[in-house]
């Protein structure tokens, strides 16, 4: 499962909605309770979810390496001519 996927489904039902069937949930439901929901909005309000990056060229992943103190070529497939 994505962590997009898993965002939008602890949104949902933090929101009261069925993440399946997009019913709202019955008023006796747990995830209408107050506290249940205060904890799915803390939780979707204090995680990181990581951003998706377009993928980056040789050069631009070469130039992070360096910035990050790593080697040139870490992290890059190998050519052919170096297999």
């Amino acid at each position: 499962m994505e962590i997009k996927e898993a965002k939008e489904i602890i949104t949902s039902l933090a929101n009261g909605v069925d993440p399946i069937t997009g019913e709202v949930f019955p008023e006796g439901s747990a995830y209408n309770h107050p506290t249940v929901i205060r904890s799915l909005f803390t939780i979707l309000n204090n995680v990181r979810f990581p951003k998706k990056e377009g993928k980056k060229s040789i050069e631009e992943k070469q130039a992070q390496n360096l910035v990050e103190g790593k080697p040139q070529n870490a992290g890059i497939a190998w050519t052919e001519e170096l297999r």
